[in-house]
């Protein structure tokens, strides 16, 4: 990839990954019609890098408050769902790239995230995240991995998940992305050590850091701007985006193009 194409790759991927809107489902898109952008390992690993400060930088007050009170349950229930998700992407990170070649997959997939986030919008709990059990929080860890599948996505799941169970939007919105900090630093040690013992090499230059930079800064607004439409009632919007990217793919397919 030239410099454009590598941070235009890294703020997609920035904005797509923390957004309920399915990064992999995308990228095969992107890729069947415009051909493979070819991404580094060392790229990956600084991209994930960039969303996990993403995540700390937004939400570091509540991120504060666990590391200050670490036997709180709520820190036990964090990185009980978190555990879950390490667990699976340890073993099954690769798959998304086979699933990547076919198309039709991420489309029927991006349907099942477009329902998955306009259901979502109907829920209206009260709860706390902190009343979840530590079995609920394992299985939606768990599910949460579906994310893996191209067109699926991690925060549309865990939202509809844990909002389902009567959670408030705000608790919700605030579990979402906390379990994600240790999921992101497991995959970023896994892509890191991937990369050194196939290669043995870890080489960055300029573009990976400005593509992670702007990755960085996507994930942010993405963040914000998942937030914002959940606490104003319109997630929705979320999944008539879906339902439009899912009838331009369609179309393009069936035609041919």
């Amino acid at each position: 990839m030239n410099l454009f194409q590598t941070i235009i790759f890294g703020a997609l991927s920035g904005f797509f990954h923390l957004t309920p809107l399915s990064w992999f489902g995308h990228l095969s898109i992107i890729q069947y019609f415009w051909g493979d952008f070819n991404a580094s390992a060392a790229l990956l690993t600084l991209i994930d890098v960039a969303l996990l400060l993403a995540i700390v930088i937004y939400f570091y007050k509540d991120l504060w408050r666990l590391i200050r009170h670490p036997r709180q349950r709520y820190t036990f229930i964090a990185l009980c769902a978190a555990l879950a998700g390490v667990v699976v992407g340890i073993f099954f990170h690769n798959i998304s790239q086979g699933l990547m070649v076919y198309p039709w997959l991420s489309v029927a997939f991006l349907a099942v995230t477009a329902a998955v986030i306009w259901f979502t919008g109907n829920y209206h709990g009260k709860k706390r995240a902190i009343d979840l059990s530590i079995p609920e929080s394992f299985i939606i860890g768990l599910l949460g991995m579906l994310c893996l599948l191209p067109g699926m996505s991690f925060p549309a799941i865990i939202l509809f998940l844990v909002m389902s169970r009567g959670v408030s939007k705000q608790s919700a919105i605030k579990f979402t992305y906390i379990i994600m900090v240790p999921i992101l630093l497991g995959m970023t040690l896994g892509n890191w050590y991937d990369t050194l013992f196939l290669t043995g090499t870890f080489t960055v230059g300029i573009p990976e850091g400005i593509a992670a930079m702007a990755a960085g800064l996507t994930g942010f607004v993405g963040i914000h701007l998942t937030k914002t439409l959940i606490e104003k009632r319109k997630y929705h919007r979320f999944a008539i985006y879906c339902a439009v990217v899912i009838l331009l793919t369609a179309g393009a397919l069936l035609l041919g193009m």
